[in-house]
């Protein structure tokens, strides 16, 4: 039995002191650690392995093999590929006469109704068909009129080849987010809305990457229509998330002949260390775990020419480039034309620098037959306005029926809730269960429990006290266990408290917790992975929960490893019933959950996996209503989606299975 202090009453809350105790860093473990740490481990477990099946590689049909391996993961981790438009509905909607060249204000369709607006540049001198290189813009809020875009573009049509520079979704012309009426932005462009359009994708076991690739294979498209230009002779280059582009696009389309990778190619070991966020485009859901990483990207082109472009002072780390590049060449020796890939570098921050653009210039130039380019005088900077290809430079306002990824997505949100609807219902529920059970247990590694109570105080009649037990062999689980004292001796049953902040949250919930304590059951409030007195140590310079904050970050590293926050935490909930039944005086077989907020979606999947009843407070919306709302609260979104539900099941639909249904509030 606990030795138990008595405590007087210290103020407005009969719980102040209990409150102060259950704020502090725990003693025994470090717990704000393990998190990280449990991630990290994981990953560079996998990298590892993927190095030695790297290592392992030895003849041609050995790579070759991989390649394939490789192409085949990267495709079904993004969901597959949308739908193409072989038509383009292609058209050029103005024209601008530069000095030696010609820019064509051009607009297609990628994918159905997805207009991409672009700018294609084209040599006046050409003898017969010519070589061109599609331009992917990186982060830059201009899209393809960004000066440095401008300037890369320009170095290659002087070189002789024709350019096609599109935008991306949120960049440029194409803010998805864009009010006609008002000429607002509703989420600012960009990263921002890359990230706010992307997250509830993972909810259709997709990828915003997706809409990337079917983009930038529609620009490949675009180019083999033009009669100027030579099909066998097509290259692709851009820096950042340009570089994040042509490396998915390198992936997934055959017929590029060379590639020019700014400023992305490193590792997943130094992507690690660093601490970086990635952006949404960035995580691709599961093919982590495979041990796929920068250097696939690379075996994946060979033996095509690649040139890596980096720069010394990079946010991508320096070291994984260099690394990984000097891994790579041995596919191309292996595959019988070695050289490749080359690795060129500038002194600069994060950029695509003019430097670099002459380089890649001489590449393409050199790769395609075409004479060596000449001359560094400056080049010519156009305003944004007159590369625009819509009226006012906002696509959604020339083009309001143009479908945006939201509506591509909620679509599909749409086609799978139909699928569900001709499902029978029990056959649903038992394949749900089964496929919830895969995601939550899958590459854990729980051990025994070994639960110590601890700390135990008592306040105006209500015992507390701090509860620790292995969730897994590396990770711990920290609880509050609370009692009202005129029960003392007796067993009682157990209510499972899973709140947004665990056991730091039990000042708010005074009232519930004193309530359901007097009904005569214990309260158990737990502190599941990142959460309460597990809240992890920040990594980068954002808040914890912030957009690209610790818990993103972590959260999108799970996701790349085919797992979530969501399913780590409602795993630790399933512990905490085995743990409940280990407590001192506990009743058998009467335990409840209770969930708040975000918490309560781990309890209500924890509570239909153990069949036991399920009551949740501030639900937050279906994730079918996240992917076709045309605005939704992203604040924690990433913590509480599990990737690929709605292929299988939906949050209401628990309400009406064994273990909630009746006791939704």
């Amino acid at each position: 039995m606990l030795e138990t202090t008595y405590v007087a009453f210290l103020g407005e809350s009969h719980m102040k002191y209990c409150n102060e105790i259950l704020q502090e860093d725990w003693s025994f473990y470090d717990l704000r650690s393990q998190l990280r740490d449990s991630i990290f481990r994981r990953m560079e477990d996998v990298s590892a392995d993927g190095d030695r099946k790297r290592d392992a590689l030895r003849s041609p049909e050995d790579v070759k093999k991989r390649q394939e391996e490789v192409r085949e993961r990267f495709i079904d981790c993004l969901g597959g590929l949308p739908e193409r438009n072989p038509s383009l509905c292609a058209k050029t909607v103005g024209l601008l006469q530069e000095d030696g060249f010609r820019i064509e204000k051009v607009l297609f369709q990628a994918r159905p109704g997805a207009w991409i607006t672009a700018n294609f540049y084209l040599p006046e001198q050409r003898n017969g068909k010519i070589p061109a290189i599609l331009l992917l813009c990186g982060h830059a809020e201009e899209g393809k009129a960004y000066p440095q875009y401008q300037n890369v573009c320009r170095r290659l049509v002087q070189a002789g080849i024709a350019v096609l520079a599109q935008d991306p979704v949120g960049q440029g012309e194409r803010f998805e987010y864009y009010i006609p009426e008002t000429g607002e932005l509703r989420i600012k462009g960009l990263i921002e809305e890359h990230d706010y359009e992307g997250k509830p994708i993972w909810a259709l076991g997709q990828s915003l990457a997706r809409y990337f690739v079917a983009d930038a294979i529609g620009g490949i498209d675009y180019l083999c229509s033009r009669e100027e230009v030579d099909p066998k002779r097509i290259g692709v280059t851009g820096n950042s998330g340009g570089g994040t582009q042509t490396s998915m696009l390198l992936l997934a389309d055959r017929r590029i002949s060379a590639a020019a990778i700014g400023t992305f190619i490193t590792s997943e070991k130094a992507i690690l260390r660093s601490g970086n966020p990635q952006d949404a485009e960035q995580i691709w859901p599961g093919l982590s775990r495979f041990g796929i990483d920068h250097e696939d990207i690379l075996l994946a082109a060979a033996p095509r020419p690649v040139m890596v472009l980096g720069v010394e002072y990079d946010f991508f780390p320096m070291d994984g480039t260099v690394c990984t590049v000097e891994r790579a060449r041995r596919y191309w020796d292996i595959l019988g034309n070695p050289g490749w890939p080359q690795l060129v570098t500038d002194r600069c921050e994060h950029e695509y620098s003019d430097l670099l653009a002459r380089k890649a210039a001489a590449f393409f130039a050199e790769t395609f037959g075409l004479p060596k380019p000449c001359g560094d005088a400056p080049q010519k900077v156009l305003p944004r306005e007159n590369l625009n290809c819509t009226s006012c430079g906002q696509l959604l306002q020339d083009y309001p029926d143009a479908v945006t990824v939201r509506q591509s997505s909620a679509s599909v949100a749409d086609a799978f809730w139909q699928q569900r609807q001709l499902k029978d219902p029990l056959h649903r529920r038992d394949e749900s269960s089964t496929w919830l059970r895969k995601q939550i247990f899958r590459d854990r590694k729980p051990g025994r429990l070994y639960l110590r109570c601890v700390d135990e105080q008592v306040e105006d009649g209500l015992c507390c006290s701090k509860c620790l037990w292995a969730a897994e062999e590396d990770r711990v689980t920290s609880a509050a266990v609370f009692r009202d004292i005129r029960f003392d001796g007796q067993q009682l049953p157990v209510t499972i408290a899973v709140w947004d902040d665990g056991t730091r949250a039990a000042c708010r919930h005074e009232d519930w917790i004193r309530q359901t304590c007097r009904q005569g059951r214990m309260v158990l409030v737990i502190d599941a992975a990142g959460i309460g007195a597990s809240r992890p140590f920040p990594i980068c310079g954002y808040s914890l929960q912030e957009q690209f904050g610790t818990l993103y970050i972590l959260g999108s590293k799970l996701i790349r490893m085919g797992d979530s926050l969501c399913a780590l935490r409602c795993y630790d909930v399933l512990r905490a019933v085995e743990a409940a039944a280990l407590l001192e005086n506990v009743l058998p077989g009467d335990v409840r959950l209770e969930g708040w907020g975000d918490g309560s979606v781990y309890a209500r999947i924890a509570g239909f996996l153990a069949g036991i009843p399920a009551s949740v407070r501030e639900c937050p919306p279906t994730f079918t209503e996240v992917v076709q709302a045309d605005a939704y609260d992203d604040r924690t979104f990433a913590e509480i989606v599990l990737p690929g539900i709605l292929q299988h099941f939906d949050l209401d639909d628990l309400d009406q299975w064994i273990g909630c249904g009746n006791n939704v509030i």
